[in-house]
């Protein structure tokens, strides 16, 4: 189990650089495709890997409520 809460801290922080990272490049001033591909790639990086944290957290606690039930 811990390895997966590693892995899901990692996904967090990932989700966090790309985020600010997509936030920075950010150019509000021309808000078009051609200016900022990269930073509409972090975010939308920084997003997918914030739902796949979510997911795999979920799924990591129904595991542990179904391991401590059978052990039960």
């Amino acid at each position: 189990m811990n390895l997966k809460n590693n892995l899901i801290n990692l996904l967090g922080v990932m989700a966090v650089i790309f985020l600010a990272i997509g936030i920075t490049l950010l150019n509000t001033e021309e808000p078009s495709w051609a200016g900022n591909e990269k930073a509409y790639a972090g975010i939308t990086s920084g997003v997918i890997l914030i739902a796949l944290r979510f997911v795999m957290k979920k799924k990591a606690r129904e595991e542990d409520s179904g391991s401590d039930q059978n052990s039960k």
